[in-house]
């Protein structure tokens, strides 16, 4: 169980998922091991095969009462993944509200 696995080793600083195929739903899987991060300062989750439904499980992830790292997060990098922000409003709309969510939880 990988909360368990995250629990029993501590505190992560960075933690950099790269090259992964992480999709939304490994995403959503991952979710509740995320919250429990205490002292995360950098999470990278790039050039995986995460699309904008994504931004719905990290606002979930920020907003959560037991989430330890909303306030200690310096760098959040999804880059690379391709099909995250592809070229439409809604696409683009997501982001908004996830940034704007966010900002709010600070």
């Amino acid at each position: 169980d990988i909360l368990m696995v995250f629990s029993e080793i501590g505190m992560f600083e960075k933690l950099h998922l790269a090259f992964n195929f992480l999709d939304d739903e490994t995403l959503r899987l991952l979710k509740d091991a995320f919250i429990y991060l205490y002292d995360l300062r950098e999470l990278r989750i790039t050039h995986n095969d995460l699309t904008y439904f994504s931004f719905a499980t990290l606002t979930a992830i920020f907003k959560h009462p037991y989430c330890r790292f909303k306030h200690t997060l310096q760098c959040l990098d999804l880059s690379g993944n391709d099909a995250l922000l592809k070229t439409n409003d809604f696409a683009l709309q997501c982001f908004q509200r996830f940034v704007d969510k966010v900002l709010s939880t600070s």
